[in-house]
Order: C-alpha cells, then structure tokens, then sequence
C-alpha cells in the first residue's frame, strides 16, 4: 500500500468525545431539532402547560430536566 498525502492517512482518525455534561437548554434543543412547532397552552398564572398524552418528550424533559 503507498502511504503518500494524496491516498490519505495510513491510520485512523478519532475525535476526542466531549467530557462535559449538556446542559438542559442543549438537551432541548436537541429534542425540538428538526421538529415542528408545538404551541402551548397557559394556565391562569401565565404558566405554559405541557399536555403529556400530545408531547410526551417534551413534558419528561420539562419534569426531568
């Protein structure tokens, strides 16, 4: 096998994995990539309302973090 530049390298290249945790904004955008809109409804304080049976993703990340 010839080794020069243009055949590529002779080995493989591995990208370091990132050591830290994401971060809950990371994890829900993420989770709402590629997707489309979800309106939500609001309770009598302003509070938006997650319907569990309609957003089941979105709800477990809004109660688990």
């Amino acid at each position: 096998m010839n080794n020069t530049l243009k055949d590529g390298l002779s080995f493989e290249v591995a990208h370091p994995q990132s050591t830290e945790k994401p971060t809950p904004n990371d994890r829900l955008a993420k989770l709402l990539a590629g997707r489309t809109r979800v309106r939500l409804e609001t309770d009598e304080n302003g509070y938006a309302v997650v319907d569990k049976e309609k957003h089941l993703r979105l709800y477990e990340w809004v109660v688990k973090g």
